[in-house]
C-alpha cells in the first residue's frame, strides 16, 4: 500500500490561517502520514472535524506553530505575586512604624554614658532624674510588695523607703523575705510613672498603702535594663528595618518596570 502524500506548503498555510483565526467550522484536512505508535497525541486528519482547541494538542499544530514562528499563549505559565503593590506598601509602612517606635529604646541601648548616681537612703538626689536615664540607686526595700507576669517571666515590684522610686525587678518574689525589708543596690533604666500611663495602677496601689507620695513625680527603676545588654532589641529592630527596606526595593522595581512599559507578573486574585 502506497504511503499517503504529505500536505503541501499551501495546504499547511491555509490550515495555519484557519487555526489562528479561530474558525470553528469543520476542516477537511489533507491526508497525513500515519502516526507512529510512540506518539499517541497525533490525530489522523483524514475527514476529521477539528476545533482550534483540538488542534493545539496535535503534532501538526506544533509543526505549524514552529514553522510560522507562533506560540500558544494559553500554554505560557503565569508568574504569581504573593502580595499586590498595595500589600507591599502596607508591609513597608508597618515596618517603618515599628522601627520608629523602637528608636528611644535603641538610643538607650546604644548609650555609652555612665550611670547617674541618685544617692541613698537619707541622701537621694532625684533632681538629676529624667526619663530614660541610666541610673544607680541604693536604699531599703519596703516590706510591702507586688508582683506581675510579663513575657513568661515573673516580676517583683517594691518601693524604696523614704523615696519616690519604685523598683521593677525581673524575678519571682522571695517568699522567705515576705514582710521584711532588705537593703537594695542596683541600676537600670528610669521611667516616669505618669497618671493614666502604664504604671498608674501600681502607683495608686502603693499610694493607698502610704508607701509613695500622693503628689509629685514618681519614678520606676527597671532593674537590670542596662545599655548593650541583651540582643533581642537590636535583632528585632534589624528585622523590621530589613522588612521596610525590602518592601521599598520591591515597590521601586515594580514602578521602574511599569515606567519602562514591561508587563508585570499576574497578581493572585485577578
Amino acid at each position: 500500500m502506497a504511503d499517503p502524500k504529505p500536505p503541501s506548503d499551501d495546504e499547511l498555510d491555509e490550515l495555519a490561517r484557519k487555526f489562528h483565526e479561530g474558525e470553528g467550522a469543520p476542516v477537511a484536512a489533507p491526508a497525513a502520514p500515519a502516526p507512529a505508535a510512540a506518539a499517541p497525541e497525533a490525530i489522523d486528519l483524514d475527514d476529521a472535524e477539528l476545533r482550534p482547541e483540538e488542534l493545539r494538542s496535535t503534532a501538526l499544530a506544533r509543526r505549524l506553530t514552529k514553522r510560522r514562528g507562533y506560540a500558544f499563549r494559553a500554554s505560557e505559565p503565569k508568574t504569581r505575586q504573593l502580595l499586590s503593590s498595595w500589600g507591599v506598601a502596607g508591609v513597608m509602612i508597618l515596618s517603618a512604624w515599628a522601627v520608629y517606635g523602637e528608636v528611644p529604646e535603641l538610643r538607650y541601648w546604644l548609650s555609652r554614658d555612665p550611670p547617674i548616681n541618685l544617692g541613698h537612703l537619707g541622701g537621694y538626689t532625684l533632681e538629676q532624674a529624667h526619663e530614660g536615664a541610666f541610673v544607680h540607686i541604693e536604699g531599703i526595700a519596703s516590706p510591702k510588695r507586688a508582683s506581675y507576669s510579663r513575657m513568661f517571666s515573673e516580676h517583683e515590684l517594691f518601693p524604696l523607703i523614704a523615696s519616690r522610686v519604685l523598683v521593677d525587678r525581673a524575678q519571682a518574689p522571695d517568699e522567705s523575705m515576705r514582710g521584711f525589708g532588705f537593703r537594695y543596690s542596683g541600676e537600670g533604666r528610669l521611667v516616669r510613672a505618669e497618671e493614666g500611663g502604664k504604671w498608674d495602677a501600681v502607683r495608686r496601689q502603693f499610694v493607698e498603702a502610704n508607701e509613695l507620695a500622693r503628689s509629685g513625680d514618681i519614678w520606676v527603676l527597671e532593674d537590670g535594663v542596662s545599655p548593650h545588654r541583651g540582643w533581642r532589641l537590636p535583632l528585632e529592630a534589624g528585622a523590621w528595618a530589613a522588612a521596610c527596606l525590602g518592601s521599598a526595593a520591591v515597590l521601586l522595581a515594580r514602578l521602574r518596570r511599569r515606567l519602562q512599559g514591561k508587563p508585570a507578573p499576574a497578581e493572585i486574585g485577578e
